[in-house]
């Protein structure tokens, strides 16, 4: 049988199943850890059941990156599952273990932190540590890509951070939908295939989206934008479609910017906060907007208030350049004060 922190994980998947494919999903997870390929499941149920308890587990289970698909059968009235596995036998406790090694040091810090403190450094070490790259090998589909080979998909980002959040003691769940349907309309966005992945993460027991993947492209390593960390349902709808939006109810407030006092509704708000910046020194700022009006409009008038700003600074402060994400409205700033 395998060896590893299996019973850490937090099992969102399972609990939405009825009472017949919960003990499906028991024991297709006890014969996975044995690697057994055929096995006789405890209650006959249909074809559609059977994958969904092998889609529960497989979600439910990130470090289960070894199997590769079901199938079933039955002899007279028995059920039986058929499990393929990606991963010769011999190979799959090296892996098991490497990926454990990898991120003891990083879960080990986390211990006694808050589910804030858990969750942002959880999302910063997938950010910073791995690329987005489309890659034919499987593993950057699992949680190898991104923890190991430091290259990763969608679908590897949000195991990854399953796996992490698994470890760390949070509750979270993998999740799947459509991405990149800015300005889609929703018939268009359930007709778009855009396949993606992220997470649904829960923060003192509310439920927020968490997109990974999305925030590891854009900015830089020394410069983490945080677009999709802790969103709403009507952040997320802007550009996401969620396969199954009854999972969770995801409210306002929790987002990165707003938490933070970077969510700005007035101009009162802006002048404050770019003076606030300026006046510590710094050269980079941050900040979400309201989606109420036209990005153009919105950008004009806060690039003409944050440069009145700079006119009455002491020194001479000016807009190096800026940068506005639209899909949510997140404006990125850069600064440079002049030579006296």
């Amino acid at each position: 049988m395998f060896q590893g922190p299996f019973d850490q994980v937090y099992r969102f998947y399972y609990q939405r199943l009825n009472l017949r494919q919960k003990q499906c999903y028991n024991t297709m997870v006890e014969h996975i850890l044995k690697y057994e390929k055929e096995f006789e499941l405890p209650c006959f149920i249909s074809a559609q059941e059977v994958s969904e308890v092998f889609d529960a587990v497989r979600d439910d289970y990130p470090l289960f990156f070894f199997l590769n698909n079901h199938g079933w059968k039955t002899r007279g009235t028995t059920l039986y599952a058929v499990i393929t596995y990606r991963i010769l036998e011999k190979n799959v406790q090296p892996l098991l273990d490497k990926v454990i090694k990898e991120v003891t040091p990083l879960v080990n810090s986390l211990k006694g932190k808050t589910e804030e403190e858990k969750e942002l450094a959880i999302h910063d070490y997938l950010v910073t540590h791995s690329v987005y790259e489309k890659d034919r090998q499987y593993y950057v589909h699992q949680i190898l890509g991104p923890i190991l080979y430091h290259k990763s998909v969608c679908e590897g980002f949000a195991r990854a951070g399953k796996m992490l959040f698994d470890l760390v003691g949070m509750r979270s769940a993998y999740v799947t939908g459509c991405g990149n349907c800015y300005k889609k309309t929703q018939e268009e966005k359930e007709k778009k295939n855009s396949n993606h992945a992220w997470n649904l993460v829960f923060i003192k027991n509310v439920p927020y989206y968490l997109d990974i993947t999305f925030d590891a492209g854009l900015g830089k390593p020394d410069e983490i934008w945080y677009a999709y960390y802790n969103m709403s349902e009507e952040q997320i709808l802007r550009n996401h479609l969620p396969a199954k939006p009854e999972l969770a109810n995801c409210l306002a407030g929790g987002d990165y910017y707003t938490v933070r006092g970077l969510y700005i509704q007035r101009k009162s708000q802006l002048r404050e906060l770019v003076e606030k910046y300026l006046r510590a020194g710094k050269k980079t700022l941050m900040f979400r907007m309201d989606f109420s009006r036209p990005i153009e409009e919105l950008t004009k008038n806060v690039v003409d208030v944050i440069r009145e700003v700079c006119i009455r600074m002491p020194g001479k402060w000016w807009i190096k350049n800026y940068v506005v994400y639209e899909p949510q409205y997140i404006f990125c700033v850069r600064f440079y004060e002049m030579q006296k």
